[in-house]
């Protein structure tokens, strides 16, 4: 293979002599140019008008010229180097049925079995707080913590703001901002958490009577509530389940590379329609927490080994779906390495607003 820069390196090597070579025109021309001249007496006379008229004008000529020699070198036009184009080859999968949807989701449900992920602890929190206005405001609490943060840091958080404050929206309705962000600023984007905490309790007493309301479109009237925590705090803590599939950052990534949802599902929301309309309604709380798991699962190292030996170990069909699985994962760019700073983490969320997001 031709060396790419060699034709750079010849035309320096011409510039070079070009510029050597035009050097010692100018010592000759200099040399001519001082040298003596020796003249007849018998034409001195005669050439004296001739002489003094040539130097006249070549004087003027001088004075409204440019120096027919300088110290710049000559311009030399760069050359032109090859230029490379790098092609992305876009692998194509078939469309996916609702069969296969179905088969990829259980093999999915079977791995998460044995394949545990922070969500389930976050999940198991909210299952645990007691039945009432005192425990649906602890999950109303911990969802809003949660958005884009850490699972394990959020149920510090809110764990301990339940031992700082056990009387819950009572105690919490006291405090000011300043007050509640010493508690909560290990949490991402604290100060608006902070805000829509204080917020969103003042709006409980004052337009929902202390409790914390179960109607979906209620629950958007809070501060910090979006589409998402509605449903998850309606699924969860209200125990309703054809609520609404909670849709976050890993449902919308893991949807979209397994071809659950279509090219035109760009948002959350659009991803939560097209799912549930072949995910079985009573299966939506469980489809979410699995489906968050397993999203989760995929940051870590080994997780493509781990996934294809437990396909392998339900059988030949199952390791082809599992095969096809890690392929459309890869395809879509799903991110192997597990984020381990918090800066990483915040690098690569996607602003959707949900709990678990990035977590």
């Amino acid at each position: 293979m031709a060396n790419p820069f060699a034709a750079f390196f010849l035309v320096k090597k011409e510039d070079s002599a070009t510029a050597a070579q035009s050097s010692e025109s100018s010592s000759s021309l200099s040399s001519i140019t001082s040298a003596p001249q020796h003249k007849s007496s018998g034409s001195s006379s005669s050439s004296s008008s001739t002489t003094s008229s040539t130097t006249s004008s070549t004087q003027l000529k001088r004075s409204h010229s440019t120096p027919t020699h300088s110290n710049k070198r000559p311009r030399v036009s760069s050359p032109t180097l090859p230029t490379t184009t790098t092609t992305t080859t876009t692998t194509t999968f078939p469309p996916t049925t609702t069969d296969t949807k179905l088969a990829q989701l259980a093999l999915i449900n079977g791995y998460r079995l044995t394949h545990p992920a922070s969500v389930d602890a976050f999940h198991e929190f909210l299952v645990s707080l007691p039945a009432g206005p005192n425990g649906h405001y602890w999950a109303l609490v911990g969802s809003l913590l949660s958005v884009q943060c850490r699972d394990v840091v959020a149920l510090q958080v809110v764990k301990n703001l339940m031992r700082e404050f056990p009387s819950g929206m009572e105690d919490i309705s006291r405090m000011e901002e300043s007050d509640l962000l010493p508690f909560v600023r290990s949490c991402n984007f604290c100060n608006t958490k902070a805000k829509n905490i204080i917020t969103a309790t003042t709006q409980i007493q004052t337009l929902f009577q202390g409790q914390v309301p179960c109607e979906y479109k209620s629950l958007l009237k809070l501060h910090g509530v979006g589409p998402k925590i509605a449903h998850l705090l309606r699924s969860v803590s209200f125990g309703i389940d054809d609520t609404g599939i909670v849709v976050d950052t890993h449902v919308h990534q893991v949807a979209r590379a397994l071809g659950w949802t279509s090219k035109t599902a760009k948002l959350p929301e659009q991803s939560r329609v097209q799912l549930q309309q072949w995910v079985p309604k009573g299966d939506w709380t469980h489809f979410t927490l699995s489906v968050v798991g397993f999203g989760q699962t995929t940051r870590k190292k080994n997780w493509m080994e781990n996934f294809l030996q437990f396909a392998k170990e339900q059988g030949s069909e199952a390791l082809e779906l599992g095969e096809d699985i890690v392929q459309r994962l890869r395809a879509r760019g799903t991110k192997t390495k597990e984020m381990e700073t918090e800066s990483n983490m915040r690098s690569t969320v996607l602003e959707l607003d949900c709990p678990w997001d990035n977590s």
